[in-house]
């Protein structure tokens, strides 16, 4: 059985970016599931039949043993998943879809970035006024309250 991509050669980078990042996360995973295996006593027992099996210098454990496993599922349903026809067509897809975008100048992006800090500053001050002026309109209106009613 060899190992085939759907469409090979095309959408490499969409696909590579998807599998690296959805390997990254399940590695991640698989990390914190020997960690978490690590902590029960019952995953931190040798069996019998590993010990001394690849020597001394590496602790063969059934907590490693579950997330290698793990880890290795992983990969292999990244593999199918990504030679899916209609996931790597999606793929394929977004990736000619994103070649048409018209990316801004770096001049255009730092102009819109700061008409939206400038912006946003300006807001954050209108409304900080806003709310010291009603607060003293209730402090006030509280006062009146008391005078006409009396404490």
């Amino acid at each position: 059985m060899a190992l085939r991509f759907y469409k090979h050669g095309q959408g490499k980078l969409s696909r590579g970016i998807a599998a690296l990042t959805v390997g990254l996360i399940g590695a991640f995973g698989c990390y914190r599931l020997f960690l978490w295996l690590g902590g029960y006593r019952f995953f931190r027992k040798v069996p019998e039949l590993l010990e001394g099996v690849l020597g001394t210098d590496i602790e063969l454990n059934l907590a490693l043993l579950i997330s290698t496993g793990s880890l290795v599922i992983l990969a292999v349903g990244i593999y199918v998943l990504s030679n899916r026809p209609r996931i790597a067509d999606f793929l394929m897809d977004t990736e000619a879809e994103l070649k048409k975008v018209s990316w801004p100048t770096r001049k255009e992006v730092v102009g819109s970035s700061i008409v939206v800090i400038v912006v946003v500053s300006l807001l954050g001050l209108y409304i900080a006024v806003i709310d010291v002026v009603l607060a003293r309109i209730r402090d006030g209106w509280g006062a009146l309250v008391d005078l006409i009613f009396g404490k």
